[in-house]
Formats: C-alpha cells, sequence, structure tokens
C-alpha cells in the first residue's frame, strides 16, 4: 500500500510539473515579461505542517529529471525549481568534504530571465512552505546561517534513506552507517555518541537537531 501511495504521489508531482511548463509557455504566449513574477512563479504554492523533506524530495527529482529534457520558448529550455522562503545553502560530500549546492531563489529566477541570449534557462519556481520548519534546517550557533540538508543528492532515488538528516537519538537507523557519508568532523561527533550533529555549510561549526521557526518571505 504504502509503495502504492508513493507512486501515485511521483506521478502527480510529474503531472503537475508538467502543467507548470504548459502554464510558462501559455503566460510567455501572452505577452507576460520572463523576469516578471507573474511568469516566473508558479500559480500554485505548496503548506506542509510535515517537517519532513518527501515532498520536496520527489519535487525535486521530477524537476531534475523534467530540466534535463525541457520544453523550449523562444530558444530559451524552461526550467523548474522550488523556493522555500528561507535563506539557506544545500550540501553534499566529495571525497569527506563539504561542497555547497547554491539555493534557487526569486531574486535567482528574476535576474537569469533578463538574459536574452540564445540558449539560457527561462526559470519558473514553485514556492513550498514548511509552516512549522522542517528537520533538514539546521541554524549554525556560531555563524547564525542555514545549512539545508536533502541527503547526498541521490538523484533518482525517491526512497533515499540519506534524505533525512539524523535525530539526537538514532531511532530509525536499523541499518549500520556508512562512515562516508560523514566528514572526519561528523564521525567524531558520532563517536561521542552525538548522532544529530553536523557541520555548517558555511563555517563548519557543529550543529544540531533543534526545531527553529524562521519567518518564510
Amino acid at each position: 500500500m504504502l509503495i502504492l501511495q508513493s507512486k501515485l504521489q511521483e506521478k502527480l508531482i510529474k503531472a503537475f510539473d508538467r502543467l507548470m511548463q504548459k502554464e510558462g509557455i501559455h503566460l510567455s504566449g501572452q505577452g507576460k515579461k520572463f523576469h516578471d513574477r507573474d511568469f516566473y512563479l508558479f500559480s500554485t504554492s505548496f503548506v506542509s505542517f510535515n517537517f519532513e523533506m518527501v515532498f520536496p524530495w520527489i519535487f525535486m527529482n521530477s524537476h531534475y529529471e523534467l530540466n534535463h529534457q525541457p520544453p523550449y520558448i523562444q530558444d530559451h529550455p524552461l526550467k523548474l525549481w522550488l523556493v522555500y522562503g528561507v535563506e539557506h545553502r544545500g550540501r553534499k560530500l566529495e571525497n569527506d568534504k563539504i561542497v555547497p549546492t547554491l539555493e534557487f531563489t526569486e531574486s535567482v529566477a528574476s535576474r537569469e530571465n533578463e538574459d536574452d541570449h540564445i540558449g539560457t534557462p527561462i526559470n519558473r519556481a514553485g514556492k513550498f512552505y514548511f509552516a512549522h520548519g522542517s528537520s533538514a534546517w539546521r541554524e549554525c550557533p556560531v555563524c547564525g546561517r542555514m545549512t539545508f540538508f536533502h541527503g547526498n543528492n541521490d538523484w533518482g532515488d525517491y526512497k533515499s534513506k540519506k534524505l533525512i538528516p539524523s535525530f539526537p537519538i538514532p531511532l530509525f537507523e536499523s541499518e549500520k552507517i556508512d562512515t562516508n557519508e560523514f566528514t572526519e568532523e561528523e564521525n567524531d561527533w558520532r563517536n561521542e555518541l552525538k548522532y544529530d550533529s553536523l557541520q555548517c555549510m558555511h563555517c563548519g561549526s557543529e550543529t544540531t537537531a533543534r526545531i527553529r521557526h524562521f519567518r518564510q518571505k
């Protein structure tokens, strides 16, 4: 039943994203400027009252797939993204080192959509709000900036076990942990039973799983 439900969610979100592609083509035909909010924002936003990243992850994978075979508007590929209303930076690991994945924002969409050179992408973005915050967000106690954890970019794996950061007690970690999924500092913290400790994307300080409230734009 859960597998069936997951498949239905994937199909629903993929159908919605294709609709947002068609909406962009329709708005372009109406003469909307690419850098106007009326064009680059989806006509529909989403609000989640859960803490986990399951639905955004399905959206992100759908966008990843569609953005590799996008429709074109006036010689520009049309690409889809999510924005969360809070400043953040994602991360991935390469050879035990943190590599930043830059955030996509409304400002990025507006600026990039002003570039009219042939082949440059035209972007549309959907707003996804977490009403109570997200377990994937970490606010650094040292630099005060936000890091956004969503696994190590396991694109195509809709059921990635790396998607949700560890909790203070390893409730859901029934399998052996792959130490290659963490930095050297994080593995040291785990040896001290600090299972939820992860490095800040910006300054490398220790962050922990505390739910914080952020005002979303």
